[in-house]
């Protein structure tokens, strides 16, 4: 069985592996609720998570932004699971197939991936566990907190915050300044017309 807590430290996931399940326990009230797959349901199949199931998951892990991802040890897979919709979805290996080759998505075969850990840049270590290796997942660079809105005076520079994990570690560079304030015409102004000149007295 294995457990991870949220990044926020309130909810507490765990593996059910005998079972097929993933389910959370929420620190604050005790209760535990199914996460994705479902009690004695087994399989490979992704999904909703009503409709996704597992084969033994044996642990656990979650990523600064909230998402699972779990090994699935009996049908040789690395599944993740998203923290907003709970979409289960198959990162590594192909399901049911064992070996050790190296690639992407289904390209990538293990043999009953066990113990699985994230680093800071979001790399996934896994440990392969009878093909004695670590392997490691590497995730596409991914934004976790988009920029705030502010409001500037014009001409000033706006600063903009944005965290990022993944690999290659994203690089984020930019900055923005507000345009001045646009320069209104002044409407074009017309001489006054001179008065006509006084006609000469007649002799």
């Amino acid at each position: 069985m294995g457990l991870t807590a949220s990044p926020d430290g309130t909810t507490l996931y765990g593996t059910a592996q005998n079972l097929g399940a993933i389910y959370a326990i929420n620190l604050a009230t005790h209760e535990l609720t199914l996460v994705a797959g479902d009690f004695n349901q087994y399989g490979a199949a992704d999904g909703a998570p009503d409709e996704a199931r597992f084969a033994s998951p044996a642990a656990l892990v979650t990523d600064a932004a909230g998402n699972l991802y779990v090994t699935d040890a009996a049908s040789n897979l690395i599944r993740k699971i998203t923290a907003d919709t709970r979409t289960v979805t198959t990162l590594a290996g192909a399901p049911w197939i064992k070996g050790s080759l190296d690639g992407s998505g289904t390209h990538a075969q293990l043999n009953t991936p066990a113990g699985i850990t994230i680093s800071d840049t979001g790399d996934i270590y896994v440990a392969d566990t009878n093909n004695h290796t670590i392997r490691v997942l590497q995730i596409g660079p991914a934004i976790i907190t988009q920029p705030t809105s502010q409001t500037v005076h014009a001409g000033s520079p706006a600063k903009l915050t944005v965290v990022a994990s993944g690999a290659p570690t994203p690089a984020i560079n930019g900055s923005a300044t507000a345009p001045p304030s646009p320069v209104r015409p002044l409407p074009p102004t017309t001489s006054p017309k001179p008065p006509p000149p006084t006609p000469a007295p007649t002799p």
